[in-house]
């Protein structure tokens, strides 16, 4: 079965199917209304160092402080993004994205220079503009070719609550719409 097949018959739970370039080829439902970062064409680094730019630290403010959870997340995405970058020869993409994150963000500039390891597995909490906070635990599972499937599941029991009310209201405007996907 196809990658993206796969990913559809999970539609209850948050996963998201990111191609080398961490740019989202596919998503769940439930994952795309976790957080508009994982909408289908979206760049995760980008997204986080860049789109997201109010709650990413990379402010005119340097007293301001990010979001809880903001720089594990950021420190990981850089990871990932150089993990992958180390797998794959350089190519356009790859030349464009960095060029662009290192101009356009400081706190990505910053970060690159660093050294830090992609982990696995580990724990990312999402800020919810409709059921608050989300403490999500993920793990990174290697797809074919040259994916990484990310699966989400709750890690406390407030944000399995959340989560479920979520899906609830994932299920009715799917209801709603007829759709079932």
């Amino acid at each position: 079965m196809h990658n993206v097949e796969a990913l559809e018959s999970w539609a209850y739970s948050p996963a998201v199917l990111l191609d080398r370039h961490l740019t989202v080829e596919s998503s769940t439902m439930l994952a795309r209304a976790v957080s508009p970062s994982f909408a289908e064409g979206v760049n995760l680094a980008v997204f986080t160092f860049v789109d997201a730019g109010s709650l990413c630290g990379d402010r005119d403010d340097p007293a301001a402080d990010p979001p809880a959870g903001w720089e594990s997340s950021a420190d990981q995405v850089v990871a990932m993004l150089r993990e992958s970058l180390d797998r794959h020869e350089p190519d356009d993409s790859f030349r464009r994205i960095v060029g662009e994150l290192s101009t356009r963000s400081s706190a990505f500039a910053q970060k690159w220079a660093g050294e830090t390891s992609a982990r696995k597995t580990g724990t990312v909490t999402i800020e919810h503009a409709v059921v608050g906070p989300l403490m999500l635990d993920y793990l990174l599972m290697p797809a074919a070719e040259d994916h990484v499937l990310m699966v989400l599941r709750p890690r406390t029991a407030q944000s399995r609550a959340a989560l479920r009310q979520l899906a609830d209201a994932v299920r009715s405007s799917e209801s709603d719409r007829g759709t079932t996907n």
